[in-house]
């Protein structure tokens, strides 16, 4: 209370930019938090208009109405096609968007000892799950699929696979 009392006080004021010093140093401090706010505010500007952000569902534009197709469904799909691929282990499937372009990344393990290769699998993998997904769901606006790629070792790989669901969904939905 005897603080804000202080504040009041045009005494106090006057005393303190009573100097040159005293002015200059107060209206550097007063520049520095304007330019503070600016930035914060154009930081999420730029936030709003091009930033990514995780999303739980696609959704497939169609003349009589939109289709949803949930990010479980498409965890499945990229098993069924990873099925037959024995020396990758999918482990977490992440879907983004930007505005109404989506791009899945998939964070799986690569068996080191495999003799097909990882850029084989990839060229082989990729358009191939694109079709996949445009057939099955009539999926076309994920752009760009990622692969992040561990290579383990032969010990560590696991040896039984697909057993949980691979999405987040759970994460969101805590009672699910």
């Amino acid at each position: 209370m005897n603080f804000l009392r202080v504040l009041n006080d045009p005494q106090w004021w006057r005393t303190l930019l009573g100097s040159d010093f005293n002015q200059g140093f107060m209206a550097a401090l007063a520049l520095i938090l304007l330019l503070m706010v600016f930035l914060m505010l154009v930081r999420g500007i730029l936030r709003l208009v091009f930033g990514t952000r995780r999303c739980s569902a696609v959704v497939v534009k169609r003349d009589d109405g939109d289709t949803v197709i949930s990010r479980d469904t498409v965890a499945a799909l990229v098993n069924r096609e990873l099925a037959s691929y024995p020396a990758i282990h999918c482990n977490k499937i992440v879907l983004t968007r930007r505005r109404s372009i989506y791009q899945l990344t998939i964070y799986c393990e690569y068996l080191l000892s495999d003799q097909t290769g990882l850029p084989a699998f990839c060229d082989e993998f990729k358009p191939k799950l694109q079709q996949a997904l445009a057939k099955s769901f009539g999926i076309t606006d994920i752009t760009g699929i990622r692969l992040w790629v561990d290579a383990v070792p032969n010990d560590d790989f696991p040896p039984s696979r697909h057993e949980e669901p691979i999405s987040q969904a759970h994460d969101a939905y805590p009672g699910l």
